[in-house]
Order: C-alpha cells, then structure tokens, then sequence
C-alpha cells in the first residue's frame, strides 16, 4: 500500500496558465505515492510513480491513473545553493512553461502533463509538484550483447532511423521556440510502443523529459542568455542521448551527412560546436565502452 498525500484545495499552480497556454486541469484530491524513481539527496526533484483519481468529465466520473510526480522539494536540493525557495520556483515555472508552449506535443514528444499543484507533504510542508503521464520506456542504451557478438552492423538501419526520430523529435520542441537546455539519456525516453505524431504520419518513440533549465529559443541572431537560447544550445546534449544508440565515431559522419537537408540540422550548424563534438567523438566512445565493460577498438 503505498503513502497517500494530500493536494491542498484550489491548489493548481498559476505559472501553468501564464498567458493563456495551459489548458484546464483536474481537480485532485489524494495521491498515492507507490514507488521511488528518483529520490534522494543532491537532486532538483524527488521523483515518485503514483496513483491518482483523475475526472474524466465531472468529479463524479472518475478513473484511476497511474502518473508520475515531480516534487520540487527545497530540503533535497544540491547544496550551496543561496535561495532553493526561488530554486524551485525558477525549475517549476521553466517546466510549466515549456508543458504549456508544447500542448500539442503532449502524449508525443511529451507526457500529458495533469497540471502543477501544492502538496502537503509529512511533517506540514508544502510543495510544488507536477503530475504527469507515466510512461513505459528507457533511456536511449546501446545493445552490448549485440556488440560483443559481433552481430552489432545487422542493426544499422534500425538504429539509423531511431536516431532521426529523436532528432526529428527535438525539432519538433525546436519548433515551438523550446529549448530544453539540460539533454542527457536520462532526460530522454524510448517507448516501448511508438505512438502516432499524428493521425497517417509514422508513429514516433522518442519522448523528452525534466525541462527545469528550459528556454525560449530566439528567432534572431543573439548570445544566449540564463532566459534566451539559440537552436545550437541543445547540440551538445543531444549527442550525447545519439550516442546511447551509434557510436559516436559513426554518428558524426551521420550528422555532416544529413545536416544540410534535415531542418533538425540547424542544432549543428555552428562550425565551433562542430569541431569539438568531432575532436571528441573518439574520447566519448572511448569512455562509453570502458563503463560498460566492452573493448575500445
């Protein structure tokens, strides 16, 4: 059974309607915290798989959802941090920004967000928490059985078009002047069963998580600020979360191949950011493989 904790009355947290972007969300409850994701020390949310009663269309129908919930808990913060109050309001809204700006890419590229509530927690502590969808995937890994078989190129086509899919994911997010800001494997997950863009496209199964350090990507040439970002901000990170599917020696060939064509290649246009992930695609791969026991060769 698991740790029931209660949402303060009328507690919809109003970044998530900041300028009219954020549709209506449920009135909750109870939530029954199951199981741990993600909790502990030295994190920016203590995140929790839950159980919520969610209305379908009055509170008189409802149906039991399984979500996730993302606590924005001050007292687990990385330390040396002066104010984690403003921390966490700064995280929360970035994230209820970017779920509103990209309503359409919810149940896509991003859970269905449920809304931003206050939860009482233990002890008469209130906190700001997002429910969400809970999703059945994984972070981007490569097949090392396949790779210590020697049986690893039988995949490449596959590989090759899961790689666009993430890419044509995150320009999606692109698309809607997001930038997520903070790309690692963590921050993205793989479904296990592709979902439909939309109605006739192909399905898609890359989804993108934790947009605390989320920015609005501005449309004319500028620096990149704590609140303005360019397209090329993501580059780093999401070559990274690529490489949890292609060696990254292979996988910078792919990127000078298809940049010129592919509207996502704007995210490696510029030629300094190019130049270092080509100088270290040999380092990266390197330490990949030793952290997961396999040869460098």
């Amino acid at each position: 059974m698991g740790n029931t904790i209660k949402v303060l009355p009328d507690s919809l947290v109003l970044p998530y309607e900041m300028d009219g972007m954020g549709s209506p969300a449920p009135s909750l409850t109870d939530v029954t915290f199951l199981a741990p994701l993600r909790i502990g020390p030295a994190h920016w949310a203590q995140v929790w798989q839950a159980e919520v009663d969610i209305p379908r269309t009055s509170a008189t129908n409802t149906h039991s959802s399984r979500v996730v919930v993302k606590l924005y808990d001050p007292a687990w913060f990385p330390e040396g941090d002066s104010d984690s109050s403003a921390m966490a309001e700064d995280i929360a809204g970035r994230e209820a920004w970017a779920y509103a700006t990209g309503r359409e890419l919810q149940g896509t590229r991003l859970p269905e967000s449920y809304g931003f509530y206050w939860f009482n927690l233990n002890g008469g502590r209130v906190v700001c928490g997002h429910v969400m969808e809970f999703l059945d995937g994984d972070p981007p890994e490569r097949d090392w059985r396949s790779v210590k078989a020697g049986t690893w190129d039988e995949g490449e086509d596959r590989r090759m078009e899961e790689m666009a899919d993430m890419m044509d994911g995150l320009n999606e997010l692109h698309n809607h002047l997001i930038c997520h800001g903070d790309l690692s494997r963590r921050n993205v997950l793989m479904r296990r069963v592709p979902v439909p863009v939309q109605k006739g496209t192909k399905a898609c199964r890359f989804c993108f998580l934790d947009f605390g350090r989320a920015r609005k990507i501005s449309l004319v040439p500028c620096f990149s600020t704590r609140d303005i970002a360019r397209y090329g901000d993501d580059a780093y990170g999401v070559f990274s979360c690529l490489g949890g599917i292609e060696d990254y020696r292979r996988l910078v060939r792919w990127i000078m191949d298809n940049r010129q064509q592919c509207e996502w290649g704007r995210v490696f246009q510029d030629a300094r950011r190019m130049n270092t992930l080509v100088q270290g695609a040999v380092v990266m791969e390197k330490t990949y493989r030793t952290r997961a026991g396999v040869d460098f060769m």
